[in-house]
């Protein structure tokens, strides 16, 4: 199955992102792609465009995400599930991926601490 495109923000720490690369997925930051500054809702917007899947742990995205169409957002709660064990973070992800194609993920948030 192909992997989901991912767009993660600034809350998303480096070795998570770094994980979620080595296992396979297609990773931009919002830094990498908007500068030092980006606006949640343009992110959103612009990844809908694009196909892109916000990760996040911010939960604005969520309420954002039930307003507009969007590509999808996986969101997670944990911060020992996303900093003390990356690699298993990164493999919820990629089964949650093995149930959701990207189409699947259209207008779509996914709790990413339920498919640990």
């Amino acid at each position: 199955m192909e992997r989901l495109s991912l767009l993660v923000d600034e809350h998303v720490p480096r070795v998570f992102t770094g994980a979620l690369r080595s296992t396979g997925f297609d990773v931009t930051t919002a830094q990498e792609r908007y500068g030092q500054e980006s606006v949640d809702s343009s992110i959103l917007d612009d990844c809908a465009e694009t196909g892109t899947v916000v990760l996040t742990n911010d939960r604005d995205f969520v309420r954002m995400a039930n307003e507009r169409d969007h590509a999808g957002v996986v969101m997670y709660t944990d911060r020992r599930f996303r900093l003390d064990d990356p690699t298993n973070a990164a493999g919820a992800l990629v089964e949650m991926n093995r149930y959701y194609s990207k189409d699947g993920m259209a207008n779509t948030v996914e709790w990413l601490d339920n498919w640990r």
